[in-house]
């Protein structure tokens, strides 16, 4: 086989794996610079009703202005361990819109290390956003109608 033939399967091999690994567990590899980058909520141990407050309206101011968008939310437990998840406000290949969860930093309950980083590396997809009205406040509730696994976030 030619040297010139050999080079160019070598490349299209190297970009066919570089996709592969790019969009591993249905990830996509996002460009930051298409997006807007929203504030950093950071808390300790818990919430203040102002910031439960905070938290709830910019995620439903953004989620209806249908931005690219995303932000970073930060909790530290009492026992002092940092958990960060990036949540991406984007379009999905079918052109909807979507929250992602991505987790970047945390503790992780599970023994095994091959099992904590599966659990890192996953991302969660929310497709809806209602705003629930209780007594004498709401909540934020994002669900994914089209999972078989029914995981709801309740800001």
């Amino acid at each position: 086989m030619p040297q010139k033939i050999k080079i160019v399967i070598l490349f299209i091999t190297f970009l066919y794996i570089s996709a592969l690994v790019s969009t591993a567990n249905g990830q996509k590899k996002r460009n930051l610079n298409n997006y807007i980058k929203g504030p950093t909520f950071s808390y300790m141990w818990s919430l203040s009703e102002k910031e439960e407050e905070e938290l709830r309206q910019y995620i439903w101011d953004t989620w209806n202005k249908k931005q690219q968008v995303y932000f970073y939310f930060s909790f530290v437990t009492r026992e002092g361990t940092e958990n960060i998840s990036v949540y991406y406000f984007e379009k999905d290949k079918n052109n909807s819109w979507r929250i992602v969860r991505k987790f970047e930093k945390g503790q992780c309950s599970y023994i095994s290390k091959k099992a904590c980083q599966k659990y890192f590396a996953r991302e969660d997809i929310y497709d809806k956003v209602e705003k629930v009205q209780d007594k004498n406040r709401y909540s934020i509730v994002l669900s994914n109608s089209s999972s078989k696994n029914k995981e709801k976030i309740e800001f």
